[in-house]
């Protein structure tokens, strides 16, 4: 562990879950893609259409979910190691959830209103969390 920081550390035990947390929901949508895309995401299931969601996606859709999976995958790997590059990362994976969430409100098949400006608070709160660790030079 690096310079004192503690498991029992709150600001850590907190952006941990919170972007664990944030990561599954990010997994989650992840799946749905790769399911719908193989043809095994039925048709109706959780009250919407994956084949429809996928063809609704522009390419700028698809990449920006793409590289968001990248960054916060790598954001919660640099907060369990404790990285102070974490900081970072987690800027991008806020500002790339920003910019989908905005995309994706226009998306007539993804209804992406409430639970993706959820996650929004979500990452920006650990992102907070993260930054008093950064202050606090515990990381």
């Amino acid at each position: 562990m690096s310079k004192g920081i503690r498991i029992r550390d709150w600001r850590y035990l907190g952006a941990l879950l919170l972007l664990s947390a944030s990561t599954l929901y990010f997994t989650f949508w992840a799946a749905v893609d790769i399911l719908a895309r193989l043809g095994w995401w039925p048709d109706g299931w959780l009250g919407f259409s994956g084949a429809s969601l996928i063809q609704s996606l522009t390419w700028l859709d698809e990449l920006l979910f793409s590289v968001h999976g990248i960054t916060k995958y790598a954001t919660l790997f640099g907060l369990v190691r404790k990285s102070r590059w974490t900081i970072w990362v987690m800027v991008a994976v806020l500002t790339l959830s920003v910019v989908q969430w905005i995309l994706l409100t226009s998306n007539p098949v993804y209804d992406a209103s409430v639970d993706g400006f959820a996650f929004i608070i979500v990452d920006l709160m650990a992102l907070a969390l993260i930054y008093l660790m950064r202050v606090r030079r515990v990381m």
